[in-house]
């Protein structure tokens, strides 16, 4: 069963404008910073928090906080109909990202390798903007499940398709600044 969310994204108003009146898509992120995996970004339900980025983003712009360098802060806001969620808030996408982020430690340990790091992304952030290491769980757990759907579609199990088919969105809570 799926669930209506209002959702709204910070950017330039050209990138807005462009949005409303069809004449660009929105394009996929993966940037190092999209800690939830590649995808769009929205504030679910909260425009200002949005608007806020923006305009965070458009003062420091040496921070690259955006896809996309912002001249005029703007908001775009959308419906979004979402059946399934990567869902951070609940219990059961706590538990996943859990088993994720413990075999990112295994893996990295195992080859050799630091496992991926969330860092500040300019001196004074405490949120620290740039998760490699959520992103590096985040990304476990979508691989497994796109696994998981593979692998039932290829035994032709019908029921266990419909369970593990990918998610089509992400959702988390975000503490940003005090």
């Amino acid at each position: 069963m799926g669930r209506i969310v209002l959702a709204y994204h910070g950017c330039d108003i050209t990138t807005r404008d462009g949005f409303v009146r069809g004449q660009i898509t929105p394009e996929i992120s993966e940037n190092r910073y999209d800690w939830l995996g590649k995808g769009l970004y929205f504030f679910e339900g909260d425009w200002k928090r949005a608007l806020n980025l923006a305009n965070f983003a458009h003062s420091h712009p040496d921070l690259f906080l955006t896809q996309k360098p912002i001249a005029t802060p703007a908001v775009v806001g959308t419906v979004l109909d979402v059946d399934r969620w990567l869902d951070l808030t609940t219990q059961e996408g706590i538990e996943d990202f859990t088993r994720a982020a413990e075999a990112v430690v295994r893996g990295s340990a195992e080859n050799g390798e630091p496992q991926p790091e969330n860092k500040a992304a300019y001196v004074g952030d405490k949120d620290l903007l740039h998760r490699a290491f959520d992103k590096a769980a985040c990304d476990m757990v979508h691989a497994w499940r796109e696994r998981a759907c593979k692998d039932a579609f290829q035994r032709m199990d019908t029921a266990s398709v419909v369970a593990y088919a990918p998610y089509q969105a992400a959702r988390g809570a975000y503490e940003q600044g005090e």
